[in-house]
């Protein structure tokens, strides 16, 4: 025991003594510690936040209604209660909303607006705060009276009586606290919530005789799937009907691949992590080698030796662990904002949640850390170990050996084939488990390449011719080529320790590369897709907020009236009534979208997998078929060909599948017919929003004022052009993508710590030999230009790899990991820009990385130079 503390000391004493370094440590994995923290912890809050808002609130439900594309209307309880085996009911409305109070506390929160005679009992864990108090009927009454939890209370520092105002997007109102409950039971479900009486909450948020779900409670004994098959029978296929387990479940594995790929990204500085670690612990080697030497000489064993390096990696890793989990909490707050933005955007689904900085997060940072830098030390700490007494105390560069690159050539040929293969497997439960797989193959391979890269540099600047193109700067007798092959034999008799900096270096630039690749990929495909079929000249959709509106504030439907004086309105050439409808198709929830498929045909287009989109289209008409999306045809296992059944009004009915189109509107799918054919089988004329086709010579201003003028008396319209969705659509798509933004760059950021460690390491070990280069006459700016050259090449070489990586990487993503998540066929692109982002972070990286060792080289005297060990 008196050992290891004494080893302790001995530890902390070496990392005391160089604070720069120490603390370029410390930063590197803080970096990657944050990094992967943040995106957990926000992952864990939206998440949360996620599955309470689809928990049911109310008793132990046994069937769960909610509207197909808007929000209940309550005439229908009438028609549920008439079930005989349905034994409660209980509707409920929800809504996200800022609670504010005079002092100017704010907190956000969900207000639940619920049948409080049926909630506030024993049977659902609703609790006042003092129980010697009984509940009367007159806060019930009262529209202003709001109950609010415990935590939610504290938060706001508010009481009983007190006043808050609730905003609810731009609608707010006063509300009275009439109660502070607390919850048995499972109380996080209703951790920052507030609850009002459902009619009151309806004439507050301004929802009058809508309902977001109603929870039913069935008679015990009787076959809840029965009960479901005939409700949705006697409802209509425009509400859903499911158990509370089948609730959200499609969009709850949507959030779940979203999550885990941000996951696995993160997880890169981690990976990148490590090698800073291995860098900054063979420094450590390097500086106190004499050292080693003697210890292992007076009688030292190697075990003592590996666990003093392996202490120093600890304590680095501890502190940098503790000095991450403070940053990525900090960070989380900000990337739990994009990702709820996100999964509002691609769900629809409003989450909030708090992100506390809590003793187990520091510990948790302190621990991964640690653990991070023990797998980074390892390597360095065994070559302390095995240190030979006699070589370390000579004086001159202990590491003289040049690494083999064929074995490690050999073994990352296998690793590439092994991450072929991984690629082959399907989804496991839905996720791309094997895809990731792969992609850490990738990346591993390409690591295990940059021995047979820094040899591949040396045979290439030995080619070189030494041009002087310096002149006079250079001095006598150094020329560029000659320099440039001095530089290239000092990463080449390093080749060991530049190895591993190269593959950190490296990882970086392929993470850059790859999610680069494949997000403007993805991005040229939606707008292809775009062009392609959004071809209206206007979209008329029956709400005044148009794009910024709430999907599910579209109460309002188009009635055959408004068709009717839309396609009077001069300019217009057609008109094509769109109206979707969500259904449930087996174990699936999808979107019927009921069009003029003829029109459609003949002016606008869809993306088919096979086949040309005007005799599909024309194909469905006369067979009285659909055309689904590619998505929903590999999740129910359809093609073309196959007869399709949908639960209609008239009951369930086939239709054969006439083609499968691309589709990027929808995750869950899309199931396209001819309107004349759902008007048929649905016994609905509506429409939910309007495609509007203008006259060739037609002023897109002047029609666009004419029809809001037609038809603003029949129902309040927002009309937007072709050029305002498009620009909607892609402002969305580039709004998802911030978040990996954002770890790509922290991602470089370590690499670029690996490169200042390993070339602050070759300073160290060559001090005598930059003294001696000095007194033979070169000059400081000819040291510091071999110095940055050393770092502009290991940037170059880590952008080769990096390019190979990042391609492999990016064709994994688009047709493996991407695929298997989301269901969407990318077609896979290389553009210019990220080519070009790429080179300017090696070239930009590998300067910044050889600044300070280039100036710290040239610090010292020539005399203290030779005088070195």
């Amino acid at each position: 025991m008196e050992r290891l503390f004494l080893l302790g000391i001995l530890a902390f004493k070496h990392l005391t003594s160089r604070p720069f370094r120490s603390a370029l440590t410390v930063a590197g994995v803080s970096v990657g510690v944050a990094a992967a923290l943040a995106i957990y912890l926000a992952n864990q809050t939206v998440f949360e936040s996620f599955q309470r808002a689809v928990t049911r609130v109310v008793g132990e439900a046994t069937i769960h209604i909610s509207g197909a594309e808007r929000r209940l209307d309550e005439t229908l309880i009438e028609r549920i209660r008439l079930h005989p085996d349905v034994q409660a009911v209980h509707p409920s409305i929800s809504q996200s909303v800022i609670l504010e109070t005079g002092d100017g506390h704010t907190r956000a929160g969900m207000v639940w607006g619920l049948d409080l005679l049926e909630v506030l009992g024993e049977e659902t864990g609703v609790r006042q705060s003092s129980a010697q108090e009984e509940f009367s009927l007159d806060p019930l009454l009262n529209p202003e009276a709001i109950f609010v939890d415990r935590e939610l209370a504290t938060g706001l520092g508010v009481a009983q009586g007190d006043s808050v105002t609730v905003r609810a997007g731009p609608h707010q109102f006063e509300a009275t606290v009439s109660r502070v409950l607390t919850f048995s039971g499972d109380a996080t479900r209703w951790a920052s919530m507030a609850i009002m009486d459902i009619a009151a909450a309806q004439v507050q948020l301004r929802r009058l005789g809508q309902l977001d779900g109603v929870d039913l409670v069935t008679s015990p004994g009787i076959s809840v799937d029965r009960v479901i098959q005939e409700l949705q029978a006697r409802l209509g296929p425009s509400v859903l009907v499911n158990r509370p387990s089948q609730r959200d479940a499609q969009v709850q594995r949507m959030l779940t691949s979203f999550q885990l790929n941000l996951t696995t990204l993160s997880m890169v500085g981690l990976f990148v992590g490590t090698f800073l670690v291995y860098n900054a612990v063979g420094f450590s080697v390097v500086q106190y080698r004499r050292e080693i030497g003697i210890l292992r000489a007076i009688g030292m064993f190697r075990g003592h030796i590996a666990l003093l390096f392996l202490g120093e990696a600890i304590i680095a890793g501890t502190v940098g662990g503790g000095l991450g989990a403070v940053f990525g909490s900090g960070l989380a707050q900000w990337l739990a904002g994009l990702e709820r933005e996100t999964v509002s955007e691609l769900y629809g689904i409003k989450t909030m949640g708090e992100l506390p900085f809590t003793l187990p997060v520091l510990l948790g940072g302190c621990l991964l850390g640690m653990a991070l830098s023990v797998i980074g030390a390892l390597g360095p700490c065994l070559e302390a170990s095995r240190t030979a007494p006699a070589l370390a105390i000579a004086p001159g560069q202990y590491e003289t050996t040049r690494h083999h690159h064929g074995r490690w050539t050999f073994l990352a040929v296998g690793v590439l084939g092994l991450a072929e293969l991984l690629s082959l497997p399907g989804p496991v439960n839905g996720l791309p488990v094997f895809g990731y797989a792969a992609a850490f193959c990738v990346l591993l391979g390409c690591t295990l390449l940059s021995p047979l890269g820094i040899h591949l540099l040396g045979l290439a600047a030995s080619k070189m011719p030494a041009i002087d193109i310096f002149n006079r700067r250079s001095g006598p007798g150094f020329k560029t080529g000659s320099m440039i092959r001095l530089a290239v034999d000092q990463i080449a008799r390093s080749s060991g320790r530049n190895s591993v900096t190269l593959s950190a270096f490296m990882v970086g630039i392929a993470i850059v590369v790859g999610v680069g690749v494949m997000v403007e990929s993805f991005r040229d495909t939606v707008e292809r897709w775009i062009d392609q079929t959004l071809m209206a000249d206007l979209v008329v959709t029956p709400h005044e907020e148009g794009l910024d509106a709430d999907p599910h504030e579209n109460v309002f439907l188009i009635s055959p009236d408004t068709v009717r004086r839309a396609r009077a309105v001069p300019g217009v050439a057609a008109v094509d009534p769109y109206r979707q409808v969500r259904i449930q198709v087996g174990s699936t929830q999808a979107y019927v979208a009921a069009r003029d498929l003829a029109l459609h045909a003949e002016r606008s287009r869809y993306l088919f997998v096979n086949g040309d989109s005007s005799d599909r289209l024309r194909q469905a008409i006369e067979e009285q078929g659909v055309v689904i999306s590619e998505v929903l045809a590999q999740r129910l296992g359809v093609n073309v060909g196959d007869i399709l059944s949908l639960p209609t009004e008239a009951g369930q009915k086939g239709f054969p599948v006439a083609g499968v189109f691309y589709d990027y509107a929808t995750d869950g799918g899309k199931i396209v017919l001819d309107r004349s054919l759902y008007e048929r089988w649905w016994g609905d004329r509506t429409a939910t929003v309007l495609a509007m086709y203008l006259e060739p010579n037609a002023s897109g201003q002047r029609v666009r004022g004419a029809l809001k003028k037609a038809l603003d008396p029949l129902m309040p319209v927002s009309i937007i052009s072709n050029q305002e969705l498009r620009a909607h659509i892609l402002e969305i798509f580039d709004r998802t993508f911030r978040l990996t933004y954002g770890l790509e760059i922290l991602t470089v950021i370590v690499g670029l710590l690996g490169i200042v460690n390993t070339l602050l390491t070759t300073v160290v070990e060559r001090q005598r030999e930059f003294a001696t280069f000095r007194a033979i006459g070169g000059s400081r700016r000819q040291v510091q230009g071999l110095v940055v050259r050393e770092s502009l090449c290991l940037g170059m070489l880590g952008l080769i790899l990096g390019l190979l990586g990042g391609i492999l990487l990016a064709t994994l993503l688009i047709s493996v990991i991407n695929k298997q998540s989301f269901g969407w066929t990318i077609h896979m692109t290389i553009p210019f820009k990220t080519i070009l982002e790429a080179v300017l972070v090696a070239g930009i990286t590998g300067l910044l990385a050889g600044y300070l060792p280039a100036r710290w080289a040239t610090g010292g005297t020539i005399a203290d130079g030779l005088r070195y060990e």
